[in-house]
Order: structure tokens, then sequence, then C-alpha cells
């Protein structure tokens, strides 16, 4: 199916956006050219792997984001399931609270993203809300509406 094959999906772009002369931000044909080899740098690269990079990532930055007051929120992954054979995290509650206690600083916080979330039915993104609004480290709320699928867990 063309939503396992990411040679496909983006042929199936590329021609949309070419049909009405449209173009979409790092889709530019040159960019599409090294799909391949961009895919192959994720070879395994599993969840636990992505894990320890991001807290890699998110405590080389935060002292200069105290310095700084600047706060840094992470965006839902979307979908909020694994896609192309590339590894999610944040994808519902418990990764959620894996990321925040990860790194656990005032300046590592969310941008929670209903439509993110709210595709798998697992989520119940007001629980999520509720969860997170009231702690300082929910920033930026997206509110959309995207239909929900089944799991895909």
């Amino acid at each position: 199916m063309i939503q396992d094959d990411y040679n496909a999906m983006a042929k199936y772009i590329l021609d949309f956006t070419e049909k009405y002369n449209m173009s979409f931000p790092g889709w530019e044909p040159e960019r599409m050219a090294k799909l391949d080899e961009l895919f192959k740098k994720y070879e395994g690269i599993d969840h636990e792997k992505l894990w320890a990079n991001l807290k890699y990532f998110l405590e080389a930055i935060m002292p200069v984001c105290k310095e700084t007051e600047i706060k840094m929120a992470i965006h839902m992954d979307d979908p909020p399931w694994d896609i192309f054979g590339l590894t999610r995290l944040l994808v519902d509650e418990p990764s959620i609270d894996r990321f925040l206690k990860m790194v656990d600083d005032l300046y590592n916080c969310l941008t929670l993203c209903s439509s993110s979330l709210g595709v798998n039915l697992e989520n119940n993104v007001a629980d999520i809300v509720r969860k997170h609004a009231d702690r300082f480290r929910l920033v930026c709320f997206h509110l959309s509406d995207k239909c929900p699928y089944a799991s895909r867990r």
C-alpha cells in the first residue's frame, strides 16, 4: 500500500503538487532526489536509540535555554505511530510523561497538538491536556480536527 512505501508516497505527493502547480517546503525536487539516502541514515534507529538521542540533545541545550529564558516546546509526532520504518516517540500519554521526566526542566516543554494525538482513538486528548496544562510545561496548543483512525499499535 502507498502508506507503507515512502517512494510511492513521495511520488504521489510530487505528482499532485506538480498537477496543481504547488510546492511544499522540504519537498523540493533536489531534496526528494536524496530520499533513499535520508532513509538509510535512519536504519537501525529504534525507539530506545531515538530516546537516547533526544535526551542527549535536550541536556545539551537546556543550559542555554535557562540562560536566555527560552522554553523549548516539542511537537507531538504526526501521525502518532511509526511510519515508513521511522520511529516515532511522542505519540501518547506515557510517551509525553517519559519526555517530560527524561529532562525534568521548566524549559523543556510541550507543543500539544490535538490532531496529532487525536487521530489515535486510544489517546484521550482532554485528559492529556488536563494533566499537563497546569504544570507550566504546556506552552503551545494546536487545536485542529483530523479524522481519527483505529489504533495502529
